[in-house]
């Protein structure tokens, strides 16, 4: 969540709701983003990894972030797969459901990030690569925060 003040006042903003396209967000000509407001509970199981070319700083052509609370929810989050940052929720509704997901449950998980994102072909990738490179992405780190 992110709060903008302006002269008629403070206006909050929750994060899929910010970034709005490329290089487009939400703030208003007159706003200042003047907060960043994290949530109550953030989970000590999380896991963020990319694919890029290199491991310097480039742009990557997948980046995600995993999150496994304790009670079994799940958030998946995933860059450059978009024209903004994409929640992957059909994905994390199924695997919020498996209290210790076995092999099937992995390889559907994977399947509907890999169907949930929006890439594109450019000078990094191509669509089907980032399509399949997502899935593959997301479940390496969820297994990461399942063993820990």
């Amino acid at each position: 969540m992110e709060l903008h003040s302006s002269r008629n006042g403070v206006r909050r903003v929750p994060w899929d709701e910010f970034l709005t396209g490329v290089k487009r967000t939400s703030r208003q000509p007159d706003e200042l983003i003047v907060a960043a407001v994290l949530p109550d509970e953030i989970p000590r199981r999380q896991a963020f990894g990319k694919i890029g070319v290199r491991n310097a700083m480039v742009i990557s052509m997948v980046s995600a972030c995993v999150m496994r609370f304790d009670d079994g929810r799940t958030t998946v989050a995933l860059g450059a797969v978009g024209p903004t940052p994409i929640r992957a929720r059909r994905a994390e509704a199924m695997i919020s459901q498996e209290a210790a997901p076995g092999e099937a449950a992995l390889a559907e998980f994977s399947r509907l990030v890999s169907e949930e994102v929006r890439p594109i072909t450019d000078h990094r990738g191509t669509e089907a690569y980032r399509r399949h490179a997502s899935g593959v992405l997301a479940r390496r780190l969820l297994e990461r925060c399942l063993a820990a």
